[in-house]
């Protein structure tokens, strides 16, 4: 659209640029304020992780954020932390991060890392002798995997779930019911929606359609279970 306005302001007659032309533009454009950004030598807190997979080859993304703009009192937003770095490779060694640590820490002085505790993640860090702190978001997901995995009502509770999205997900009427979908990876993480979405089902409870209610049999039949989840989670 903006494309199309400044033909119609200069009176060019040529043809608009394709998706892929842009798309290329835009890819150089990050590249080069990836490259060129100004930094500071003040220290800095990394976010490491090997991200998206591409077929067979993973990025490994590093974000920052100067330590003195780090602030307790508020959520951290993506849009404060800056891209460092972003590469990709078929396998992510423990060597090969070590080596990307050790020059971004000649830009961007390392104060410490936050990050997963990937066993390739953590040799890298004993190289490249930089503190890790790890995500508390993968540690609470360890906790609740330890206190939750063999419990049978907590298999029910997902087994339920996925079941129900399944069946309702090529239904209109049911699309506003559905429940989050739970990745296979990092599934206990991933819980975290799917017991907010239930807290929020029992709140507007005597809203729902009584079809709905229906087919919300588990929630009805242990929402003690499912609110005591709900504060642990909080």
């Amino acid at each position: 659209m903006s494309i199309f306005c400044l033909q119609l302001a200069f009176g060019s007659g040529k043809r608009s640029p394709s998706y892929s032309s842009i798309r290329i533009w835009v890819c150089k454009l990050g590249k080069y304020r990836i490259e060129n950004q100004e930094f500071s030598q003040e220290n800095w807190l990394y976010w490491i992780d090997e991200s998206i997979h591409i077929g067979n080859e993973k990025i490994l993304l590093v974000l920052g954020l100067p330590q003195k703009e780090l602030d307790f009192q508020t959520g951290l937003r993506l849009s404060k932390l800056r891209i460092l770095h972003m590469e990709v490779s078929t396998q992510w060694t423990g060597d090969k991060i070590a080596v990307i640590i050790e020059n971004l820490r000649k830009k961007f002085p390392l104060a410490y890392v936050v990050s997963d505790e990937g066993n390739n993640l953590k040799k890298s860090y004993a190289l490249a002798h930089a503190l890790h702190i790890a995500d508390c978001t993968h540690v609470l997901s360890k906790g609740i995997e330890k206190c939750y995995k063999d419990q049978d009502i907590f298999k029910e509770f997902c087994l339920w779930a996925g079941d129900l999205r399944r069946k309702w997900s090529l239904t209109r009427a049911k699309k506003s019911y559905l429940p989050p979908n739970q990745r296979s990876k990092v599934r206990f993480a991933n819980l975290f929606p799917l017991v907010k979405w239930a807290k929020k089902q029992i709140d507007k409870w005597e809203t729902l359609p009584e079809d709905v209610q229906i087919a919300f049999h588990f929630l009805s039949n242990h929402k003690d279970w499912v609110l005591s989840f709900w504060e642990i989670l909080m």
